[in-house]
């Protein structure tokens, strides 16, 4: 794993939903090993909760369950494996302090008709979180 002298920074958008719990621990150890030393780690991941509402129903953590991307999975059929908020957190402070816990909303109406779960402001799509190694 390569390592930097100075505390560095790691981005990744939106793919935690597919690895399941053991790949999502070994994944922020070896970003914490990467960026340690007060490196940061920023990432945006889907809302537990956005899940539950999108899917119309509860999971376990770690549950697999299909993503149908497009109207009727015409872009693929993806696996998800659902995480909850309190999984999320459990595993992040095993390797990192989290600053901060932004929810994402639209910055435009260009979906609001197609796409009107985006914009419930209860209950955001997404988070971007700003994470610190110990």
């Amino acid at each position: 794993i390569p390592s930097f002298e100075q505390p560095a920074i790691a981005v990744s958008r939106n793919f935690f939903m597919h690895l399941t719990i053991e790949e999502f621990d070994e994944h922020l150890k070896q970003v914490a090993e990467i960026v340690h030393g007060g490196g940061r780690y920023i990432f945006a991941t889907l809302n537990p909760e956005y899940e539950k509402f999108k899917e119309q129903r509860a999971f376990d953590d770690g549950e697999s369950y299909e993503f149908h991307h497009g109207h009727k999975g015409e872009l693929g059929v993806f696996s998800h494996y659902y995480k909850s908020d309190s999984l999320y957190t459990e595993v992040l402070e095993k390797y990192f302090v989290i600053e901060k816990k932004i929810p994402c909303l639209p910055i435009t109406n260009a979906f609001s008709t197609s796409h009107s779960r985006y914009y419930n402001s209860r209950i955001p799509m997404a988070y971007v979180y700003v994470v610190k190694t110990k």
